[in-house]
């Protein structure tokens, strides 16, 4: 399985996605440059990634978190809720769906799969991080361990996913990652 190799510093999205050289990111990159903003949901973000979404002068991100904890209200574009049960979400509502290190809290992880797809647009760009081999951790609850494959199922078991890339996030393979693009409806 190819491996993911990872920037030590902010960088643009996209210079991470281009490594895999996939004419479906090559797409998708086009027709957001010089648009309006990317619609970004970071699913369990706490304090979020919004600065290692560097703009350019080509791409402009609006970046969104959903947050189930409340303890963590840093950011002006929050959304608290529960990805397993949040119908205020309206349907292919976001460019790019964002998740790292959180659907080991979630109780179903494939009811938040479904809904990720769910609200995410067609041809539109999801990329999932969840440990693989890693430490329990209680924050609040720690439920599950995902392999890169089992990441891939659940969200190509909706029918409405393509694997762009799949395998390990880190040289250690502690972490599974999972970048998919939506079919059109």
């Amino acid at each position: 399985m190819e491996e993911f190799k990872v920037y030590e510093q902010s960088v643009e999205i996209f210079d991470i996605f281009k490594q895999f050289n996939h004419p479906d990111i090559d797409t998708y990159y086009n027709s957001h440059k010089n648009n309006n903003p990317i619609t970004v949901i970071d699913v369990g973000g706490k304090e979020g990634i919004e600065n290692d979404l560097e703009s350019t002068t080509e791409i402009k991100y609006d970046y969104t978190i959903m947050e189930y904890d409340t303890n963590y209200s840093v950011g002006s574009n929050r959304v608290f809720g529960d990805i397993t049960n949040c119908p205020e979400i309206e349907n292919d509502s976001y460019d790019f769906v964002l998740s790292i290190n959180t659907l080991e809290h979630v109780s179903e992880p494939w009811t938040a799969a479904e809904n990720m797809v769910r609200i995410l647009k067609p041809n539109s760009l999801m990329l999932m991080i969840a440990p693989f081999n890693w430490r329990y951790h209680e924050h609040p609850i720690d439920y599950w361990r995902f392999s890169p494959r089992g990441l891939e199922y659940l969200f190509n078991r909706t029918g409405k996913m393509k694997t762009l890339h799949v395998g390990y996030y880190l040289e250690e393979e502690k972490l599974s990652l999972y970048l998919g693009i939506k079919n059109e409806s």
